[in-house]
């Protein structure tokens, strides 16, 4: 496992040891023997975790081995296999909280009408697989608002108005009562799909607390999410 990792980001360079939970911020522009550590002061500390959340994500794109053992990024297909997708830094999520119309809503909101796609997700639900009553049934899709740590797979089912052309949606799980990185990965909707399933499954326990799975148009705006908890009394369920 990497022991230091960072960015050079103009006239900041950032560091960061994750075993000993040290990070070291310096403006090379004033301080270029790096002799003053401005990590611990407060107006740096937006800009410290923006680095921190950009190094891990680089990390994990680049270290794909590494990035399995990291709470958050269980699966292996998402680190190593599946496209790539960006996460976003903890300033980005606040600002996108708080602002009506984010740089990525009217990004889709401008690729809509240059395409004239419509993409319109009717519900959202996270579950479980139930086993196959008998040879010729097929599983069927269970809403589960509690999942056990251990459960694999989790199923996110979502329902759409009929698709009229392939469309790439980006689904994506995070942690709410907790500070993790989020899980993100990719996934093409075929045209005239009106229900789709993506299946999950998770290579470590997953942190007790409440989660939400968020769907994400190709342009990375929310269109929906569904709160759920992860929690040991749930009922470990064998798809």
């Amino acid at each position: 496992n990497p022991s230091k990792y960072g960015l050079r980001d103009g006239r900041y360079k950032f560091i960061s040891e994750p075993k000993g939970g040290l990070r070291r911020l310096y403006d090379l522009a004033l301080d270029p023997t790096e002799q003053h550590d401005l990590s611990e002061k407060a107006e740096y500390d937006e800009l410290v975790q923006d680095y921190d959340d950009l190094s891990v994500d680089w990390m994990r794109k680049m270290h794909c081995e590494w990035a399995t053992s990291l709470r958050g990024y269980d699966m292996a297909e998402t680190a190593c296999d599946m496209p790539e997708v960006r996460v976003q830094t903890a300033s980005e999520r606040a600002r996108a909280r708080t602002s009506g119309a984010t740089q990525q809503e009217q990004a889709r909101d401008k690729g809509k009408k240059q395409k004239g796609k419509a993409l319109v997700l009717q519900a959202i639900s996270v579950g479980v697989m139930r086993s196959k009553s008998s040879r010729d049934a097929k599983p069927k899709f269970a809403p589960a608002p509690k999942l056990h740590p251990l459960q694999s797979p989790i199923t996110i089912l979502t329902e759409w108005d009929p698709l009229p052309s392939e469309q790439t949606v980006i689904y994506e799980i995070q942690g709410i009562d907790f500070d993790t990185p989020d899980l993100a990965f990719r996934f093409t909707l075929q045209q005239g799909w009106h229900t789709s399933r993506y299946q999950i499954k998770p290579k470590a326990p997953l942190a007790e607390g409440r989660w939400r799975a968020l769907v994400r148009d190709s342009f990375g705006a929310v269109i929906g999410e569904k709160e759920f908890a992860v929690d040991a009394s749930a009922t470990i369920v064998h798809g």
